[in-house]
């Protein structure tokens, strides 16, 4: 794959994750408020959703991160490596999630999510707006 084909695809997978991140952290903050008070099917149903995109999202950095020559790829390679020390920090949070679900502790699942997960989504957006390049200028948000 050619550099520049390298760039577009990284690109448009940074642009995919942040929109993603934008649209969960909207809907975190309804689902944690949920599991505070009487989490229904639904609750359930969004918790495996949310789990199903953070896996995805986990993916997508250690595919991206294995490309050769990444640093000559990526716009700002110390940027990169921020974000993903940032989404891996996903990792133990999973594990605690799931912790919580199996001892049906719905108040530690809120708790998790407002206080653990939204703070790292919010530093990912912040990362990725630095990464992504629209329209063929580099944003900066």
């Amino acid at each position: 794959m050619k550099i520049q084909d390298s760039k577009i695809l990284i690109n448009d997978i940074l642009i995919s994750s942040n929109e993603y991140i934008q649209n969960a952290k909207k809907a975190l903050k309804h689902l944690s408020e949920e599991f505070y008070q009487a989490p229904e099917s639904k609750s359930w149903t969004d918790l495996a959703d949310f789990f199903e995109g953070i896996q995805w999202i986990l993916e997508t950095i250690s595919r991206i991160d294995q490309i050769s020559n990444l640093e000559t790829i990526i716009s700002n390679y110390k940027i990169w490596n921020e974000y993903v020390q940032n989404i891996k920090g996903l990792n133990e949070i999973v594990r605690e999630l799931d912790d919580a679900m199996k001892n049906n502790d719905h108040v530690l699942i809120g708790d998790l999510l407002q206080y653990e997960v939204l703070p790292i989504f919010e530093g990912a957006e912040h990362k990725l707006g630095l990464l992504m390049v629209l329209g063929g200028h580099q944003h900066v948000s």
